[in-house]
């Protein structure tokens, strides 16, 4: 490490967008228009564009996590019907990964060894979700079975080479939409009955 700064080797100050030219292309590659456009927050919209509600992307640098942490609650509290999409280094989670997942409702760890996040970023990415509130029980969709399921098999893709990851997380964002249409008897049931297979019949690229 010597003549070479240590951020070169710890990015506190870099987001994924950052150091990843083709991350953006891949989370619209598999963003839906039936949410709206997915608009990416520069720090200043943190406190501004977030709160007047839509779909955002947020992509802070380790180093601001606590003030994206507490900006995201005071969004999701002040614009429920609001979706948030948020990527992250695995950098310092522990000052961070606690407080984040439980202002999101789906979130997992990307491996550095694939097209958008190489294997010369080192530590993985995380990705995380926050939908809509739903208008009836159980209101927020929160670590259930079968987000749980879905984590553990888009892990075990990208290890494995699997290239229908991106038609994977379409079809969670069209599963989360039609969740708020189900009946309130039909919710509850399939939350908390793993059902990820369903989405394997999906076919397209990782």
């Amino acid at each position: 490490m010597a003549g070479h700064s240590v951020l070169e080797y710890v990015p506190l100050h870099l987001s994924a967008l950052d150091v990843s030219s083709g991350l953006e292309a891949w989370i619209r590659s598999w963003w839906i228009s039936d949410y709206g456009n997915l608009i990416t927050l520069t720090p200043e919209g943190w406190f501004s564009t977030v709160h007047q509600g839509g779909c955002y992307l947020w992509a802070p640098a380790p180093a601001a996590i606590d003030v994206v942490v507490e900006q995201l609650g005071e969004a999701r509290h002040k614009r429920p019907w609001s979706t948030h999409v948020v990527v992250i280094p695995r950098i310092m989670t522990g000052r961070w990964r606690g407080n984040m997942i439980k202002e999101t409702n789906f979130w997992v760890e990307i491996p550095a060894e694939l097209p958008f996040w190489e294997a010369d970023r080192y530590e993985p990415l995380t990705l995380l979700l926050a939908f809509p509130l739903l208008d009836r029980q159980p209101w927020n969709i929160i670590r259930t079975p079968l987000l749980d399921e879905l984590s553990r098999e888009l892990r075990k893709m990208w290890k494995q080479g699997d290239e229908r990851s991106r038609s994977f997380l379409r079809e969670l964002l069209l599963w989360a939409r039609k969740l708020r249409i189900m009946p309130a008897g039909m919710v509850w049931t399939v939350l908390h009955r793993p059902a990820w297979k369903s989405f394997s019949n999906s076919s397209g690229d990782g």
